[in-house]
């Protein structure tokens, strides 16, 4: 028996992003110069996301964690 590959396997399919696709946003600048880490960068949004998410789920926060 012959080791590699065949002929008869598939080859790997290659997923197409778009142009379109959106681009990160540096993260925000702090007070001492330095980016803030992403915990650290929207501690109000935060806050109001997981309280909505403890007490409706993921499903009943859709706002919030967009704003977030």
């Amino acid at each position: 028996m012959a080791w590699g590959w065949s002929s008869s396997q598939p080859a790997a399919e290659l997923v197409a992003v778009p142009a379109s696709a959106p681009v990160p946003k540096p993260a925000p600048i702090g007070a001492d110069g330095k980016p803030k880490k992403m915990c650290c960068a929207c501690p109000e949004t935060k806050r109001a996301r997981d309280e909505c998410f403890v007490a409706r789920g993921e499903l009943g926060c859709l706002e919030a964690i967009e704003a977030h």
